[in-house]
């Protein structure tokens, strides 16, 4: 499950670049959107950079943090994934 927390201020901010982005229409429907316009979830998981990303195993603990811009797009993205599934974060 995809769950995005955009820290934006509005909803208008996420519909604008979605609609820059129709290519991630799909993504978007697929996706859980949470709005944090204070930061308070950034916050609690100390996110500086954005975007970040973090890898939550089964039992809720983050096993991977990447900061940047991903290649979601990329089929070796799966392989990738895969890798990561074996190694576990330690900040």
């Amino acid at each position: 499950t995809i769950v995005a927390v955009a820290v934006d201020e509005s909803w208008a901010k996420l519909d604008e670049f979605f609609a820059r982005h129709p290519d991630l229409a799909d993504l978007r429907n697929q996706t859980i959107l949470l709005l944090d316009p204070g930061g308070e979830i950034a916050s609690k998981f100390g996110s500086s950079r954005f975007p970040e990303t973090f890898l939550i195993n089964t039992e809720g603990l983050i096993d991977n943090k990447l900061v940047g811009a991903q290649p979601w797009g990329n089929p070796q993205i799966e392989p990738y994934l895969q890798r990561l599934r074996t190694t576990s974060y330690s900040p």
